[in-house]
């Protein structure tokens, strides 16, 4: 899908996508998540306790939608849910999930921090992740 959108547009592909079911995207038949509970990409980034393995197959799941310019999303949109699943791991489990480094993670948060079609909780996760970044 290729093409200008607008950022109504992107707000509601945005909150559709917090919305839709994991399994909807991440093929999870060979991860056993410790975290029933989460079952929409909303409820897994909250979640105080998420799988890692869903984790990481989740942000590897965003990093080539951001890629493929025939995937669905818009690539703006897969690299906020990438920062958020990235961010998530940080703030959450206290573990890196990606080979970036503090600056360049840092750079990108305040980039989508910036965009004005972002998620509300989206927004208010990237910047526990940038201050846990800048407290090592």
């Amino acid at each position: 899908m290729g093409g200008v959108w607008r950022d109504e547009e992107l707000a509601a592909l945005c909150a559709h996508q917090l919305l839709a079911p994991l399994e909807a995207d991440l093929d999870m038949s060979d991860i056993v998540a410790d975290d029933e509970d989460a079952s929409t990409f909303r409820d897994f980034l909250m979640s105080p306790r998420p799988d890692f393995g869903v984790l990481v197959r989740a942000k590897d799941y965003f990093k080539r939608q951001g890629q493929n310019r025939d995937s669905g999303l818009p690539a703006n949109l897969a690299a906020v849910f990438y920062l958020a699943c990235i961010s998530t791991a940080l703030v959450q489990l206290n573990q890196r999930i990606s080979d970036s480094t503090d600056e360049s993670v840092v750079k990108k948060i305040r980039w989508a921090c910036g965009l004005p079609w972002v998620d509300a909780m989206i927004v208010e996760l990237l910047p526990q992740a940038e201050a846990f970044l800048s407290s090592k």
